[in-house]
């Protein structure tokens, strides 16, 4: 980032405040993911790189339909760790992409949203990450752009999230933080049968809900 830019600045500095106020939700979080995509590493130093390309066709499908899904390199992945997850995908040149769970948690946003889902160790508090990518282009193709005056990017609407509560975890509380508002927005939420739902409002780039 350009931050001898006045206006990148204090965008970082935006976020870099956002950051430090917010400290556990980064630093402490873990991930907390239904499925588990597994990446071939022993068929590529086997030479066998067909695999890789079944396994990029599947993590784009799965970041497109926000499946919240770790990636783990399938030579080191103890049996231990793939109980964890309730679908573990693993996939040769030959493999048909999997069906998606019908279960599983859903996040109705645009394409250009990716989500991830994290869970603090000690307390009983999850973190729906989201990322907005969408943007109004430089006009010059494959163009990065002058800098912070052509980052334009489009904020979404609203997500709504039906999320599926892990095993034990009853949710009460939730509050929407972005670094663009200086306070926390409370979220109405309906938790019911292991799942609570719940709408995002707008926000621009980033944003994170704190389920408690």
């Amino acid at each position: 980032t350009r931050f001898k830019d006045p206006q990148a600045r204090t965008e970082i500095a935006r976020y870099y405040q956002f950051l430090k106020r917010h400290d556990d939700l980064f630093r402490w979080h873990q991930p907390q993911h239904e499925s588990l995509l597994l990446f071939p590493r022993k068929a590529i130093h086997n030479g066998d790189l067909k695999p890789l390309v079944r396994f990029r066709e599947a993590g784009g499908r799965l970041l497109d339909d926000h499946v919240l899904f770790d990636i783990k390199p399938d030579d080191s992945v103890a049996p231990e760790i793939a109980a964890r997850y309730r679908q573990v995908v693993a996939l040769d040149a030959e493999t048909p992409l999997p069906d998606l769970l019908t279960d599983r948690s859903h996040i109705a946003a645009p394409k250009t949203v990716r989500a991830s889902l994290s869970k603090h160790p000690q307390r009983n508090e999850l973190a729906l990450h989201l990322v907005n990518y969408n943007r109004t282009e430089p006009k010059e193709k494959h163009s990065a752009g002058r800098g912070i005056q052509d980052e334009q990017p489009i904020p979404v609407e609203e997500v709504r999230v039906d999320l599926r509560l892990p095993d034990g975890l009853t949710i009460s509380t939730a509050e929407f933080l972005t670094p663009e508002q200086p306070e926390p927005t409370k979220l109405t939420c309906d938790v019911s049968n292991g799942r609570v739902q719940f709408v995002v409002p707008k926000f621009l780039v980033y944003g994170v809900v704190r389920l408690r």
